[in-house]
């Protein structure tokens, strides 16, 4: 296994000069691994999952999302994903420059969205779901009434400087400060972890004023009722999510999820939920749980006759 940085890959932003992509890659791949990364987080945080996969013989990369990672925080750009209008376009041209890079001829492609980075996924795979030979989306949800209603009351942030961090709704919606950080069992469950926090400042940091117009409305886009149209039928899906994650806002939310890909005609859709688990499935010792899963579904329904 051999770890880099790749820098070669434009991105679709004016605002940074490239795509990061953190990579993890083996000889003789089996298949290509391609994290998503959610809010706040980047790339290289999907260390421990890319050691596991490489062990199961895949090549593992994860791109550091627009204002996310190393170089957003070099310019000083952490948590703004460009103008809140242009931001989920850019988003997903950006995950289709990395796709199109790193494919190769007759090796899978699989797409992991995880969190934030499910609704990229989503919003990617209604255009572009030939690129790809499968997707697991974790951390997500159905179709919400209500977000459109929490976008349209957010609409104030619009009149703020957008490149202004929201300690205040950052707080509102984590339940802490990103640097003093709760500690607890039950926040670790939850969220995330605090001591993390405090030893890793590209992680749980606060967003911008136009970076949370822009989440919210990438919520929005991705969740509509008719999100799946287009993606192509025979693509697989896998849905996995914690027990305890707050993001699911009823008990069968996969299965609405699951009934929304139906709907189009997608059938060859797994779920799994994780109960203990939080938000957060691939971080703080519980993980392998979720790994073991993964590997054996890739070995079932993508890997046979790689």
């Amino acid at each position: 296994m051999t770890y880099q940085v790749y820098t070669h890959i434009p991105s679709a932003s004016k605002d940074r000069p490239y795509t990061p992509v953190h990579a993890w890659e083996v000889s003789q791949p089996r298949a290509i691994l391609h994290v998503v990364h959610g809010m706040s987080e980047h790339g290289g945080r999907y260390e421990k999952l890319a050691h596991y996969f490489n062990q199961a013989g895949l090549t593992v990369i994860a791109h550091d999302q627009l204002g996310h990672g190393a170089l957003a925080r070099d310019h000083h750009s952490l948590g703004y994903l460009g103008a809140p209008k242009q931001a989920k376009d850019l988003l997903v041209r950006d995950v289709l420059a990395v796709v199109r890079s790193f494919k190769q001829e007759q090796i899978p492609y699989i797409l992991l969205g995880n969190s934030m980075g499910a609704y990229v996924t989503r919003l990617f795979l209604k255009t572009y779901s030939q690129e790809i030979d499968a997707c697991i989306l974790s951390a997500s949800h159905a179709h919400v009434p209500f977000i459109g209603g929490v976008r349209r009351a957010l609409q104030a942030l619009s009149f703020r400087n957008q490149r202004q961090t929201n300690l205040k709704l950052h707080r509102l919606i984590f339940g802490q400060e990103p640097v003093k950080a709760k500690d607890s069992p039950a926040y670790k469950a939850t969220w995330r972890a605090g001591q993390t926090l405090k030893e890793e400042p590209l992680t749980g940091f606060v967003f911008t004023n136009a970076g949370f117009q822009a989440v919210l409305d990438l919520a929005q886009q991705a969740t509509r009722k008719n999100w799946a149209q287009g993606i192509r039928p025979d693509l697989p899906f896998l849905i996995i999510n914690g027990g305890s994650d707050p993001l699911h806002f009823r008990r069968n939310e996969q299965e609405r999820l699951k009934a929304e890909l139906s709907k189009q005609g997608i059938k060859r859709v797994t779920c799994q939920r994780f109960p203990g688990h939080g938000h957060e499935l691939y971080f703080y010792n519980h993980e392998e749980e979720v790994f073991r899963f993964i590997e054996d579904w890739l070995e079932k329904e993508i890997l046979p006759n790689s």
